[in-house]
């Protein structure tokens, strides 16, 4: 099987961490690395590129064209998205050879059955990368003719060494850059660290400068990162993520704390609620926003007071309890690991290719 792997990113976005570790652990035959940041409007909003991540990859910069497509498409048998090929034409142009197209998709942004324009530039199968609104979108596959399987973006636990934490000492929360709606709940981890009036320590990572600076002038106490070069560094220190998120699926800062032994509180919503203990969930209301980036999406809130008591639960843990929440954490890794998912994406891979 030769296996292809199309529109990797470089720089430290979601995505870029995504198809980087897919490309170490998969190892495939070909690789183009698609940068769009002279797309970028505003140079603020320009990620730093790392094209030493990919020494055998051909670089494309802006949208690929139909020969770029072609030249790529020689030879392979398979080829894996992550999310956006960049061209949609990539779609029809992959049946010609015949090459199967693998996408693994992200909810927030699944119109691919929405009108005309994709009638003839659809994937062989999309690969669900959580439980969020799996069953919704199986339903809209099975009319279409397309196949869906969920296969949980893996984490690389080689990067990110194992801890073993025993008390709750610093409360991590991951901003990134920030997406519509604060999607990643920062402003209610802000105001659950300042509820605590000084007992609870918080850390910030984030990718935005613009977001940093806001935090330095309105909550002085929190210590606030930006831009780290290897996201691995972001989770040697600390002892509990916190990420009261408002929507979203595939959360790659979840995976990665889980391997470094650091237990996750998140919001009691999908997908969170198929995979995480109830006890580090916290309840979270319907909002009444209106939400629609392709299509309405819901929203949930988590009161900053229910937060700031479930970190004051895993500070109040002994050494042990701690030790076994850290080793929770550790189990559930390991189950999302690259050692234990890459067989289960080379199955599906395979089975495709003989389709």
């Amino acid at each position: 099987m030769k296996l292809g792997l199309w529109g990797a990113r470089m720089d430290n976005s979601g995505l870029g961490m995504q198809t980087w570790e897919f490309y170490n652990a998969m190892q495939p035959d070909k690789t183009v690395v698609v940068d769009i940041s002279p797309l970028e409007a505003s140079p603020e909003r320009v990620m730093k590129q790392y094209p030493e991540r990919y020494p055998d990859a051909v670089f494309i910069y802006g949208i690929p064209n139909e020969t770029e497509i072609r030249e790529f498409l020689k030879d392979l048998d398979i080829v894996f998205i992550a999310e956006s090929a960049y061209n949609m034409d990539f779609y029809r142009i992959a049946k010609e050879y015949p090459v199967k197209v693998a996408v693994q998709y992200n909810y927030e942004f699944f119109d691919w059955f929405e009108g005309s324009i994709w009638a003839n530039n659809l994937p062989d199968l999309f690969i669900a990368p959580s439980t969020w609104n799996y069953d919704k979108v199986g339903e809209l596959c099975e009319k279409k003719g397309v196949k869906h399987v969920y296969l949980h973006c893996p984490v690389n636990r080689d990067k990110i060494p194992r801890r073993y934490i025993d008390s709750a000492t610093t409360f991590v929360h991951i901003a990134g850059r920030p997406a519509d709606h604060d999607r990643n709940g920062t402003e209610t981890f802000l105001k659950a660290i300042e509820l605590s009036n000084g007992d609870l320590k918080g850390r910030v990572f984030t990718q935005d400068k613009e977001l940093k600076r806001k935090i330095n002038a309105e909550y002085p106490d929190i210590d606030v990162r930006h831009d780290l070069k290897n996201y691995q560094e972001i989770y040697k220190k600390g002892s509990v993520l916190v990420l009261p998120r408002k929507y979203g699926g595939n959360c790659l800062p979840m995976n990665e704390a889980l391997a470094a032994g650091m237990p996750v509180i998140m919001s009691k919503v999908s997908p969170q609620t198929d995979f995480l203990p109830d006890r580090w969930l916290v309840v979270a209301k319907e909002s009444d926003i209106h939400f629609a980036p392709r299509f309405p999406l819901e929203l949930y809130e988590c009161e900053p007071a229910d937060v700031m008591l479930r970190m004051r639960w895993f500070k109040s843990l002994s050494n042990q309890d701690m030790k076994e929440q850290s080793d929770l954490a550790d189990q559930l890794a390991e189950s999302i690991s690259w050692k234990t998912m890459k067989p289960k994406y080379e199955e599906v891979f395979e089975a495709l290719c003989h389709l």
